[in-house]
């Protein structure tokens, strides 16, 4: 999963395209599932999509912005 993220999984028999805004994911044998690392059971099927509503985020690291930026 995390070279499909980071956009570096190759395979063009298996994925072709990286842009989409939702993604399923079936699983055979289902397996073990888990949010914010509790775990919620086996999973056939994972539906993963952007929010319609954005969220807005602190860079507490990010250098102070300029006046008028």
């Amino acid at each position: 999963m995390r070279e499909i993220w980071r956009g570096e999984y190759e395979n063009p028999k298996v994925l072709f395209d990286f842009l989409v805004d939702k993604v399923a994911i079936e699983l055979e044998p289902p397996a073990p599932f888990q949010i914010g690392g509790d775990p919620r059971g086996d999973r056939s099927k994972v539906v993963v999509e952007l929010s319609p509503t954005p969220i807005e985020l602190v860079d507490f690291y990010a250098p102070p912005r300029a006046e008028g930026d």
